[in-house]
């Protein structure tokens, strides 16, 4: 019996101890999987072949890969595999993304939320570190000066002076304060319609008061000087008494 190590030609496994009873029963009992070459019990086998061999799709490149091997091919073999994250927009990068994305991403500017000046990404920690007094692409604009506004018309006038009293607008600010709406129009022509009709509809019944008066006048004096009747054809005869 050796005391040497020995790797069984089996298992692959290296035996340090009692390596002739370890190669009757790897022989016997263990066999290495075909493609992950680990030692399986042949019993067990099939089962391992189809729990940790599967094969499934990768969401990267969609290819069809054994699920043992997805880690490793994600991180080294996928075409289409993340290789980090772009510092300055903290999207993800992958082997097909462009090469210049982070010197481009870099190079693109912020306003400063501290003193305003405008500044690239890439030296925005930099800036900071300054106390803002570096990396400024652009300075921020002076404050403007502000003015005051201009007194109205109505500051001239005495105390005294009441706004109704003031004299009328003219020129084109009179223009906008009295041109009528379209609905200022529409209401303006009801009213007109309505009196119209209303002055129409007085004078009907001021002539039917008059014919009606001009009617019980002749009756009356009819009745004074006679009385009419009939006669067999229909026609009126009027007899004075």
């Amino acid at each position: 019996m050796s005391s040497e190590s020995t790797i069984c030609p089996n298992c692959q496994q290296t035996i340090s101890t009692n390596f002739e009873r370890h190669i009757l029963f790897c022989e016997r009992n263990i066999s290495l999987c075909p493609k992950c070459k680990q030692p399986i019990q042949k019993t067990a086998l099939e089962e391992h072949l189809a729990a940790e061999h599967e094969e499934i799709e990768c969401p990267n490149c969609y290819a069809l890969v054994d699920s043992y091997f997805m880690e490793r091919h994600q991180a080294e073999i996928c075409p289409n595999r993340k290789i980090g994250t772009c510092p300055y927009c903290d999207i993800d990068l992958f082997l097909h993304s462009p090469e210049n994305h982070v010197e481009q991403c870099g190079n693109r500017t912020d306003v400063c939320d501290i003193c305003g000046g405008r500044i690239r990404l890439r030296d925005k920690e930099a800036h900071f570190l300054s106390d803002c007094r570096s990396h400024v692409i652009v300075t921020p604009p002076p404050e403007p000066t502000r003015t005051p506004p201009p007194q109205s018309d109505m500051a001239h006038f005495p105390s005294h002076i009441q706004p109704s009293d003031a004299p009328p607008l003219v020129g084109p600010q009179m223009k906008k304060e009295t041109e009528p709406s379209p609905r200022d129009e529409m209401e303006e022509l009801f009213k007109t319609t309505a009196e119209t009709m209303c002055n129409t509809f007085t004078a009907l019944l001021e002539q039917k008061k008059k014919e009606d008066q001009a009617t019980q006048r002749n009756t009356s004096e009819l009745s004074s000087s006679g009385y009419s009747i009939t006669d067999g054809s229909g026609k009126v005869v009027s007899i004075n008494l």
